[in-house]
């Protein structure tokens, strides 16, 4: 035996129906839509932003450089020469991320951020030093297509 229902008993069950599965359809849309890998344009801007980054921290380097040399309070190792690496190894895994650079780009770049540290560790003078960190700072940011900074 069949049980009656009313038509406005099933035109409402439909309306639940619908409503609920547009709500779930919305939340599961969006739960997809917000976990979405990065695009390409995301990534270089990424790798913009943190070559940008290396190559002011570069320029910040002429600071600590000049009062270690002075006889400043900290360390000239702990002041200069760890920032050096910790830099380094920033910008090979930079390199790392950017597949747009050519191998000979990158050792340009490394070795830029190489002859720093000698120039570092035989305490160069300041202005020399400087000059180095100005073109290692200036080869960081043409290489991974970062423009420079005006002041």
């Amino acid at each position: 035996m069949a049980v009656y229902v009313s038509v406005a008993r099933r035109r409402r069950r439909t309306v639940l129906w619908a409503i609920a599965t547009l709500v779930i359809g919305l939340v599961v849309g969006f739960a997809v839509g917000t976990t979405r890998t990065k695009s390409v344009e995301d990534r270089v801007q990424s790798v913009h932003a943190d070559a940008d980054q290396i190559a002011a921290r570069l320029l910040a380097l002429d600071i600590e450089y000049r009062d270690a040399l002075g006889g400043g309070s900290d360390d000239f190792d702990t002041s200069v020469i760890q920032p050096l690496g910790k830099i380094q190894s920033d910008a090979v895994h930079l390199l790392d991320r950017a597949a747009w650079i050519n191998p000979d780009q990158r050792g340009e770049v490394l070795d830029e951020l190489a002859k720093l540290v000698v120039l570092a560790k035989a305490r160069t003078a300041a202005d020399e030093f400087l000059a180095a960190l100005n073109d290692a700072s200036s080869s960081v940011r043409s290489t991974f297509g970062v423009s420079s900074r005006r002041g």
